[in-house]
C-alpha cells in the first residue's frame, strides 16, 4: 500500500472530572485538579506530596454542565468531518464515573 494513501486520524483526548463518591473508599488517597485548560495534576491527600500533571487537548473541571462540553467539542469534530476523516465521541472510564451522563445526559435540561 502507497504510503500516502493511508490517511490518519486525528485524536484529541479530553478529560471530564466529576464529583468524588459522596463516601469515599479509604483507600482513595489521590486527588485530581484541573490546573489549566489543557492539564490535570493529582495530588496525594495524605501527606500533600508533589502529584503528577497530565497533558490533555482539553480539560474540564466539575460543574462543567453536558452543553458546554458539547459546544466546545462539536466545532473540532465538524472541522474534522469537512476535512475527510470520519469522527466519533468514545466515552471512556471506569464504573460509575458519568459517561452515559455525559452522552445522554440526565434531565431535559441537561441533555447529553
Amino acid at each position: 500500500m502507497d504510503r500516502q494513501a493511508i490517511k490518519f486520524f486525528p485524536v484529541t483526548l479530553t478529560c471530564r472530572l466529576r464529583h468524588a463518591a459522596d463516601n469515599p473508599l479509604e483507600f482513595n488517597t489521590t486527588h485530581v485538579k484541573v490546573t489549566s485548560p489543557t492539564q490535570i495534576t493529582t495530588t496525594n491527600h495524605h501527606n500533600g506530596s508533589d502529584g503528577v500533571a497530565f497533558s490533555l487537548d482539553r480539560c474540564f473541571d466539575i460543574g462543567i454542565s453536558n452543553q458546554y462540553v458539547y459546544d466546545a467539542l462539536e466545532p473540532t469534530l465538524i472541522g474534522t468531518v469537512l476535512s475527510g476523516y470520519s469522527a466519533c465521541y468514545l466515552c471512556y472510564g471506569h464504573t460509575n464515573t458519568g459517561k452515559t451522563h455525559t452522552v445522554f445526559g440526565s434531565t431535559d435540561d441537561d441533555p447529553g
